[in-house]
């Protein structure tokens, strides 16, 4: 579990309707994913070519859900007004704000990581795999990915 007021120090400016005083326990762009049994999951309402999640927010609330990241607060959501204990957190891109509240949420993996990448018209695939070759025979933890193999976490 995470504090929703942690996660929202690392998606920049935003809106907030509701309390922060909240504990996250799961995020999800699903709204299938919000429900009576998962009720501290933190909802990111994103539009979709083929389908806007905002249409969604008031499904989540009557499935449970209390958090929700959202482009637009939605007047009613369906009911004659909006429930008093839901925390809207309004954000100008639900996109960028997914991918920044997952990382805080997950602890920033990728600031663990240390990655190489190889462009070029020809060679590619072998300086790949003479790296990934010469990173494991000095026992780091390494991954491939080419268009000839993709190796990830396999052991030496």
């Amino acid at each position: 579990m995470k504090d929703l007021s942690f996660l929202l120090q690392n998606i920049g400016k935003y809106e907030i309707t509701g309390s922060i005083d909240r504990q996250v326990e799961a995020i999800a762009f699903d709204s299938r994913k919000v429900n009576a049994d998962h009720p501290n999951t933190l909802f990111v309402a994103q539009r979709g070519t083929q389908v806007d999640g905002h249409s969604f927010i008031g499904k989540v609330i009557e499935q449970g859900g209390r958090m929700i990241v959202c482009e637009e607060i939605p007047e009613t959501c369906g009911c004659t007004t909006l429930p008093q204990d839901i925390t809207f957190i309004k954000v100008p891109n639900s996109d960028i704000a997914l991918g920044l509240l997952a990382s805080a949420f997950y602890d920033f993996p990728s600031q663990k990581l240390h990655l190489v990448g190889i462009t070029g018209t020809n060679g590619k695939t072998t300086t790949v795999t003479l790296l990934y070759r010469l990173f494991r025979q000095m026992g780091y933890p390494t991954g491939l990915l080419s268009t000839i193999e993709n190796r990830i976490e396999d052991t030496v």
